[in-house]
């Protein structure tokens, strides 16, 4: 079923014979690539999804992700993110910062773009 679809993606990634263009699919969609750690919520793992399905839909519209532009709610969550790096709990071999990255997010602040 799903579940045995979803572990095939996540085995196939860490094992690296996931196809870059199913890769990007799924990166596109905000795809999980990391479960929370046994006895964590997903909650908050499922909320992230989220906001950065968001920042993904802002980024391709504006062609940026500079913070004092963006709507107040995803400026706040994007200002947790470069908090939760400069204090070690986002590190650059996650996902997530991977994620960021690749949208152009700034960890240390806004870019020329869009300001």
């Amino acid at each position: 079923g799903f579940g045995k679809w979803l572990w095939d993606m996540r085995n196939n990634k860490k094992k690296g014979t996931l196809g870059k263009a199913k890769r990007a699919q799924l990166d596109a969609i905000g795809f999980c690539w990391e479960l929370p750690p046994k006895g964590a919520k997903t909650d908050a793992l499922i909320a992230w999804g989220k906001k950065y399905g968001l920042l993904v839909k802002y980024q391709q519209e504006m062609g940026h992700c500079n913070i004092r532009n963006m709507p107040r709610e995803l400026a706040a969550w994007s200002k947790e993110q470069r908090e939760d790096f400069a204090a070690g709990h986002l590190k650059k071999s996650d996902d997530r910062y991977s994620k960021l990255n690749k949208l152009g997010f700034g960890f240390f602040g806004d870019t020329k773009e869009g300001l």
